[in-house]
């Protein structure tokens, strides 16, 4: 009789405990009030960033435009996977993936949810500018030119 009682309270609190862990996610989400942040993981990226990769590009300008990747597979070294993944705090969540193939150490193809579109306006690229920064002509500390500032070192 003792046996019995005890195994079916053990059974109904394991019951009540797993239908629980489901329902506290849900109605956490439907509570007004109840602040969610929103979660951002991966490399985030867009059509317009897929539309700027050109075929032949080495690695290091495709890792400027898409960032570092997310996944570098050891066993396919010509393979980069670029994933997304952004949860909001009050909706459903998205995810987008995109995979860069090289052969050489160029790129070669793009697959994924984005496809580069060559039709595309791509966006110029910046040259680089050189800024001539004109010599230091005043040698004098900052107490000297202070001190000069204020007048009082005529004889020093």
């Amino acid at each position: 009789m003792q046996k019995g009682l005890i195994h079916g309270v053990l059974a109904a609190s394991l019951l009540a405990g797993a239908a629980g862990c489901g329902t506290i996610d849900r109605l956490s989400a439907s509570l007004p009030g109840v602040y969610r942040i929103d979660v951002k993981q991966g490399n985030e990226f867009d059509q317009t960033a897929i539309d700027r990769l050109q075929p032949g590009m080495a690695k290091s300008q495709v890792r400027f435009v898409l960032g570092t990747p997310m996944v570098e597979d050891p066993f396919h070294v010509d393979r980069w996977d670029y994933v997304y993944r952004f949860k909001p705090g009050s909706g459903e969540a998205e995810s987008h993936w995109v995979s860069v193939y090289f052969e050489d150490e160029r790129l070669v193809r793009v697959a994924g949810d984005f496809r580069p579109n060559p039709s595309a306006e791509t966006l110029p690229v910046q040259k680089e500018q050189a800024i001539i920064v004109p010599p230091k002509t005043d040698d004098r500390s900052i107490l000297r030119k202070t001190l000069d500032s204020i007048g009082g070192t005529d004889g020093v």
